[in-house]
């Protein structure tokens, strides 16, 4: 597996890890769906020390790999195989992208335009699909932060993990909205906003200034310059918690 040096830099994301730094503490515990390579995750840990707590799903088999030796200096790691969802599946499907080492996903991946090489080539692999639920029936009190980057899965992870979630008063969860992977997963921004909402979680816009408020009734559009639809990161937080 070809080790993605971009997204292992500590200048990938840095609006995002600027807010993991603000929220992170000595001790703290650290969920990420969607761990790629470790970028985030060995950022994570270095923020909550060896008295923290970090737990790392990565699907996919290289990336897992890879993953494993990123994170092999920290001893605090717990790294599943497992996809996130709703729902406990022993077999799915996992859609390879390319194009991308980060996109793979539990939709059909070569439908998005940009996604040349994985129309060219598409395969495919198998998976098991956990419940957050499922697998942490035990208290977490230390749960500071999740963060779901799971290329349209993360309504479904949300939804499988609720009681997780709330249980351990979870207070940040910061989340990728990818509108075209959300829709081809059946699933919109603000449904995920409106669920997070009825929840008691208030919605911000992770960006380079900062957090930015949202309207709850008005959904949130990033574009380039060129009027093209952006990825971008958004922050719940438990009322009263920024």
């Amino acid at each position: 597996m070809e080790i993605d040096t971009e997204m292992l830099s500590p200048d990938y994301e840095p609006s995002t890890r600027a807010v993991m730094g603000r929220i992170l503490k000595e001790g703290d515990t650290f969920l990420i769906g969607g761990a790629h390579q470790g970028g985030l995750s060995s950022y994570a840990a270095a923020l909550v020390g060896p008295t923290g707590q970090i737990y790392c799903f990565e699907p996919h088999e290289g990336n897992r790999l890879v993953l494993q030796k990123t994170m092999e200096p920290f001893k605090n790691v717990v790294i599943h195989p497992y996809a996130l969802g709703d729902r406990d599946i022993a077999e799915a499907v996992l859609f390879e992208n390319h194009d991308n080492s980060g996109g793979h996903s539990l939709y059909n991946v070569g439908l998005h335009p940009a996604n040349v090489k994985t129309r060219e080539n598409p395969t495919v692999q198998n998976v098991q699909v956990k419940t957050l639920d499922s697998l942490f029936e035990e208290d977490m009190p230390r749960l500071k932060l999740c963060l779901f980057d799971a290329e349209g899965a993360e309504f479904s992870i949300i939804k499988g993990g609720i009681n997780t979630l709330t249980d351990n008063d979870t207070p940040f969860i910061i989340c990728e909205i990818n509108d075209f992977a959300l829709k081809n997963c059946g699933t919109d921004q603000m449904t995920i906003r409106a669920f997070m909402a009825m929840y008691g979680y208030e919605c911000f816009v992770i960006t380079d200034d900062g957090l930015m408020d949202t309207n709850p009734r008005k959904e949130i559009a990033c574009a380039t310059e060129e009027g093209q639809a952006v990825v971008f990161n958004v922050l719940f937080s438990r009322r009263g918690k920024i």
